[in-house]
């Protein structure tokens, strides 16, 4: 995959389909749940959308719902980009903004 292609989720609106059997595999009801509750706790960062504070945000919920961080991070991660392969999630969270990420995460949630 070239770089520019797996760069493309920046500029596209709206849910990122999986692109591959293992981001598809992140895909489940628990991870939807999850992504839910996820995007709800993300609620109280939007004044403060950078990447440090969301990622002290991310280890907090993964710490309370008693999960390891990339329990948290993979499926994040395909929600946000489609792709088990991308940036940072902190960082894509911080460049995608509060409103585009939640949209995806609510997505991903079903």
């Amino acid at each position: 995959m070239e770089v520019v292609d797996s760069l493309v989720f920046y500029t596209r609106s709206g849910p990122q389909a999986p692109v591959d059997d293992k981001a598809r595999s992140h895909v489940t009801p628990e991870n939807g749940a999850m992504l839910a509750k996820l995007s709800t706790a993300l609620d109280a960062e939007a004044a403060n959308w950078s990447e440090k504070q969301l990622e002290e945000a991310i280890r907090r919920f993964a710490e309370a719902e008693g999960l390891k961080l990339g329990q948290v991070a993979q499926p994040l991660r395909v929600a946000l980009s489609g792709s088990t392969v991308s940036p940072g999630i902190f960082e894509i969270l911080a460049i995608l903004g509060p409103a585009e990420a939640k949209a995806r995460l609510l997505v991903a949630a079903g």
